[in-house]
């Protein structure tokens, strides 16, 4: 038997499950006590959108309502339409509109009263409009690093993500993307300005804005391949650096800004995301302090200060079999559960609101050793501990209204860590 026949069987369980048919179902629940009348209608305009339209969302009803409130969910997380006003003297009609649609079910609710009053409810799937829009994105958390052409046989075809990583300067092998999505697979890509002491942004902020270009035309490039776009990785770590120190904060959060607006204008719907934070990274990083006991920490509560509005979710990397344990399930901060933690000083600095995106995990919290050029965990795999872990997520995202959009084991098949490759586990 294979040691990873867990991972195999994960789509079949609830581990790996469809966020925004659970979130609908929350949103469709009544809200007050149970039993209500719906109070007013909901409709939409286009009554059949596609990806190319703007949808605008109607609300109609008897009472001039106060304290209104929208609540939206779409196919990768929360949604925020945009107020439109209201019009009439009895019925009345409250407008919203929300741009930049993907393919897939959109979910809404309507309340008054800050909140205490249901009026209305409704939903609507959008579909793929022809030559613009994005893909569907996976429905489910399923995730790998580092794709090689036949990880379909993971998904058994469901579908899934995968996080891929390159340089800015890399060429772009447009096929190679499209295998992915015949796979099954939508793309988390991480570009990089280098690796290994190079600087995973520009040490030189004059170089930045060059850098952000060339994101820019990796965007225009790759077209509607790629939904999610992460800048760089683990910006605190001296090794993303310059080999002694890592980024500052508010340097880095300058390069994002840009490099987000350069991809933005490539792809308007594109999802632009900071790196993860090397978490029990113990470097200081001058200029951010913060009112928590370790620096890594203190590094991410300055990046989610910092950007405020500007980025559109968080990534995370989450790591656990400390010392051989068998069970993800119970980890605190020092093991797998860490990323409850990140999540909430991210929530505490204003992020909140944000969908977030674990893109590596695995169970080598107590590092590694290198042999032959390859690196290997310092302790061996725990047979079901995958398996865990996607059941502590699926936990998680049920009280937390599918937040968490996918998690991605490192890797599948990455050249130099032949110790953590799936593709070298399960043979």
């Amino acid at each position: 038997m294979k040691r990873f026949e867990g991972w195999r069987k994960q789509a079949e369980r609830a581990a790996i499950f469809l966020c925004c048919a659970l979130f609908a179902a929350m949103l469709s629940a009544p809200l007050c006590g149970g039993g209500e009348e719906l109070l007013g209608e909901m409709t939409f305009s286009p009554a059949e959108p596609t990806t190319n339209d703007t949808l605008t969302i109607m609300i109609t009803a008897e009472i001039g309502y106060v304290y209104v409130d929208l609540v939206g969910m779409g196919p990768e997380g929360p949604v925020d339409p945009e107020w439109i006003g209201v019009t009439g003297d009895g019925p009345y009609t409250w407008s919203y509109r929300l741009r930049n649609l993907v393919e897939g079910t959109y979910t809404f609710t309507f309340t008054a009263d800050n909140g205490e009053t249901l009026v209305a409810r409704g939903s609507v799937f959008v579909r793929k409009g022809s030559g613009t829009g994005q893909p569907a994105a996976s429905p489910f958390i399923y995730g790998i690093h580092s794709w090689s052409p036949g990880a379909a046989t993971l998904l058994e075809g469901k579908k899934g993500w995968t996080t891929e990583t390159i340089l800015a300067t890399d060429p772009i092998d447009v096929a190679r993307y499209d295998q992915m999505i015949a796979e099954g697979y939508s793309i988390i890509l991480r570009i990089n300005n280098g690796y290994n002491n190079a600087g995973t942004i520009p040490l030189d902020p004059a170089d930045y804005p060059a850098f952000a270009s060339r994101c820019g035309s990796i965007a225009a490039t790759l077209g509607d391949r790629v939904r999610v776009y992460v800048i760089g990785n683990e910006m605190n770590a001296p090794y993303e650096g310059d080999g002694t120190n890592g980024i500052p904060a508010d340097d880095y959060v300058l390069c994002f800004r840009m490099t987000r607006n350069a991809i933005k204008a490539a792809a308007p719907g594109a999802i632009v995301l900071p790196g993860a934070v090397a978490n029990w990274n113990p470097q200081p990083i001058l200029g951010c302090s913060g009112p928590y006991e370790y620096p890594w920490d203190n590094y991410l509560h300055c990046l989610v200060t910092e950007l405020g509005n500007d980025t559109d979710g968080y990534t995370v990397h989450t790591y656990g079999g400390r010392g051989g344990d068998p069970d993800p399930r119970d980890d605190g901060y020092w093991g797998f559960g860490n990323y409850k933690d990140q999540i909430r000083i991210i929530d505490a600095a204003g992020g909140a609101d944000r969908p977030i995106y674990i893109t590596e995990f695995n169970h080598a919290a107590n590092g590694w050793h290198t042999s032959n050029g390859q690196n290997y965990p310092n302790d061996p795999y725990p047979d079901g501990w995958i398996e865990k872990a996607f059941q502590d997520i699926d936990a998680y995202n049920a009280q937390n209204r599918c937040r968490i959009k996918a998690l991605c084991w490192f890797t599948y098949d990455l050249d130099g860590w032949q110790g953590f490759n799936l593709t070298y586990l399960s043979a």
